[in-house]
């Protein structure tokens, strides 16, 4: 003769008496009795087994396939994969060696004019500064020279 006891929330909540302790042994035995029941004979089924190896197999068989076609376009697009011992080493195209020369020249040409551009200012406001403080300078001078001539003049008249 077997006793089935049904509780709902409320029962529970009152059997447990807000104890985690509790909570956390009835949800084991409820797992337990669980997978005693209904996982435990799927686990140890040889349908299954086969089927997860089956499944195995076929995801390991698309993983190379889709090594082997990575490693096709890429020898491909950018040239030759080859494995070392301490990793991977691509071989470039010529092509694409080509492109990352252009690329280069390219950034060095622009590199080159904006600093040539940079230097040319630089040496024209230097220039333009010393302009005008020569211009500045003999400006000064006569008008030293004109104020002492007019002293002269005016010493001498007297």
């Amino acid at each position: 003769m077997a006793i089935n006891i049904q509780l709902d929330v409320p029962a529970l909540e009152r059997l447990i008496n807000n104890d985690p302790d509790i909570a956390v042994e009835i949800k084991k035995g409820v797992l337990e009795n669980f997978w005693q029941k209904n996982l435990k004979p799927l686990a140890n089924d040889t349908q299954l087994q086969t089927i997860r190896q089956e499944i195995a197999q076929y995801v390991n068989s698309i993983r190379a396939a889709a090594v082997v076609e990575a490693q096709e376009v890429a020898n491909r697009e950018f040239g030759t994969v080859k494995k070392e011992y301490s990793g991977y080493r691509v071989i470039l195209s010529e092509e694409v060696k080509a492109a990352l020369r252009e690329v280069v020249r390219t950034s060095a040409r622009e590199i080159y004019a904006t600093a040539f551009e940079e230097h040319r200012k630089d040496i024209e406001r230097s220039a333009m500064d010393r302009v005008k403080t020569l211009i500045d300078a003999a400006f000064e001078k006569r008008v030293q020279e004109e104020i002492a001539r007019r002293v002269a003049a005016l010493a001498g008249g007297q």
